[in-house]
Formats: C-alpha cells, sequence, structure tokens
C-alpha cells in the first residue's frame, strides 16, 4: 500500500470513526440516564458532541492502528432497579450502536450505487459509507471482548457473576492483558473471521430491508 492510498483510507476511515465513537458513548450514557443515573448528564456526556467523547491519543490509535480507546463513561448502577441487569444493558448499549451503525452505513451504500452511480456525489458517499460500515463491525465485535476495560466484561459478569469476581480480582492484570493480546497480534485472526462473519451477517438484513423499500421507490 503506498502513501497515498494510506493517506486516502484514514480520511475515508474519519467520518465512521468519529461517528461510531460518538454514538456508542453516547448510547451508554443515553441508557444508563434512562435507567435513573443521573451521572451522565452531570457529566456532559449526554450530547452528541464528539469532543465530549473523545480521548484524542485513543482516537489517533483507532485511524491509524485499528485500536484506540475513548473517555469512559462514568456511571452509577445503585440508581439502578436492578444494578446487575442495568450494568448489562448499558454496557450493551454502545457495541449494538455500532451494529446499527454498520447496518445503516450499508444501506446508505446500496443506495448510493442505485440512485448515484457513476457520479462523484457518489464514489464519496459509497466509500464513506462502506468505511463506516466496517469500522462500526470492527467496534461492535472489538467492544464484546470479555476483558476490561471492554464491554464484554460487564456483559459476561452480569450473566456469570463469579466472572464478575474474577474480574474484581485481577482488575490491574486485564487491561494489560488486553494490551499484550492487541499488539502482539495473537487475536487478529479470530477478530477478523469475526468481523467478516458479522458484516456477512448485516449484509443480509441490509438487502432484506432493502429488497423491502426498493419497490416502493423504483
Amino acid at each position: 500500500m503506498n502513501l497515498t492510498h494510506e493517506i486516502q483510507s484514514i480520511v475515508y476511515a474519519i467520518p465512521g470513526t468519529i461517528l461510531g465513537i460518538t454514538l456508542h458513548e453516547f448510547a451508554h450514557a443515553a441508557t444508563s440516564y434512562a435507567l435513573g443515573d443521573p451521572t451522565p448528564r452531570y457529566d456532559g456526556r449526554l450530547s452528541l458532541n464528539p469532543l465530549r467523547h473523545f480521548e484524542w491519543k485513543g482516537t489517533l490509535c483507532l485511524i491509524l492502528f485499528h485500536f484506540g480507546w475513548a473517555k469512559p463513561v462514568m456511571i452509577n448502577p445503585r440508581y439502578y432497579k436492578n444494578p446487575r441487569i442495568g450494568s448489562m444493558l448499558v454496557a450493551a448499549a454502545g457495541p449494538l450502536t455500532n451494529l446499527i451503525l454498520s447496518f445503516l452505513s450499508l444501506v446508505v451504500y446500496t443506495l448510493s450505487l442505485i440512485f448515484l452511480q457513476g457520479t462523484e456525489a457518489g464514489y464519496m458517499i459509497g466509500t464513506f459509507s462502506q468505511y463506516s460500515a466496517f469500522i462500526n463491525v470492527g467496534l461492535f465485535v472489538f467492544n464484546l471482548i470479555p476483558i476490561p476495560p471492554l464491554d464484554g466484561h460487564h456483559i459476561l459478569g452480569g450473566l456469570i457473576p463469579p466472572v464478575r469476581k474474577l474480574y474484581s480480582r485481577f482488575s490491574q492484570a486485564m487491561p494489560v492483558i488486553l494490551l499484550l493480546i492487541v499488539f502482539t497480534g495473537v487475536a487478529n485472526g479470530p477478530l477478523a473471521y469475526l468481523d467478516a462473519l458479522v458484516i456477512q451477517k448485516v449484509w443480509y438484513l441490509a438487502a432484506l430491508f432493502l429488497n423491502m423499500i426498493l419497490p416502493v421507490f423504483l
């Protein structure tokens, strides 16, 4: 890959990255707030302003190395009627939002091919949408890894209480383990496989949706 292509890839990845991170963190905050926790509102995280959620080093790493982080949304599960279930719902809200964004991106990508084919606008919209779809699938899969501080550990810990105690016992070691997994690349193969599997399923759902609505407009 030459330098020009690398720069183009970064430029095309920026909108999907900003959208994916912003809505991911906003989903955490909004879900916690909806469950009765005022903490995200007090912290200014009930916002669609990317600057409220971004940590610049984490964002740069995500764009350049496809691994990064945002400011964690602070929550207080004691406000929830059921802290265990509430914490799981808040954790799942972020990745689920990325999955929905991937679906919408593929819908936009397909529509750009149909209605804007051969135009510069169609090319730009289609390329940005395609990058957004893959970035958001990547965020969905990566955040479901059940290792702190990723969302997957809250979900698994909620489903299996003994695992939650294990996380607490090794809380300081877990982020180090995650960094080793990422930077040694030992999880690249399984993650790539899961990314491909998920994007295939999302493509299928997007195609079903478009097959239902397009006859109305064509």
